[in-house]
């Protein structure tokens, strides 16, 4: 079974720059998860509330950082994950273009 959640704006301070941690920028999560339903859904509303609360509280320094933490602490939190993709895009970081970072777990 797969879970997809896309397009999850947060609000939140990401980022190396002086500028990034004074304020919130809007970042943007997508993610994918796979897991074998046995009858027992996984709340996918859970996940994201999780994964929105996790950048906020947070505030990583790279989006490397975050998908690497977010992952690990997802694994734990949601033990019935097998598999997982996530990724987090700047949508302000680049004038002109969308960047974003991902990885496969």
């Amino acid at each position: 079974m797969k879970i997809y959640i896309n397009d999850l704006e947060v609000n939140c301070v990401i980022g190396v720059f002086e500028y990034e941690r004074i304020r919130e920028q809007k970042v943007i999560v997508d993610f994918e998860c796979e897991y074998s339903f046995d009858g027992t859904f996984l709340d996918y509303s859970d996940i994201a509330n999780f994964i929105k609360s996790d950048i906020i509280e947070s505030s990583y320094y790279t989006l490397e950082e975050g998908i690497i933490e977010i992952a690990k602490k997802l694994k734990i939190k949601f033990s019935e994950i097998e598999k997982m993709k996530l990724k987090i895009s700047k949508p302000m970081a680049v004038k002109g273009a969308l960047v974003a970072v991902e990885e496969v777990f």
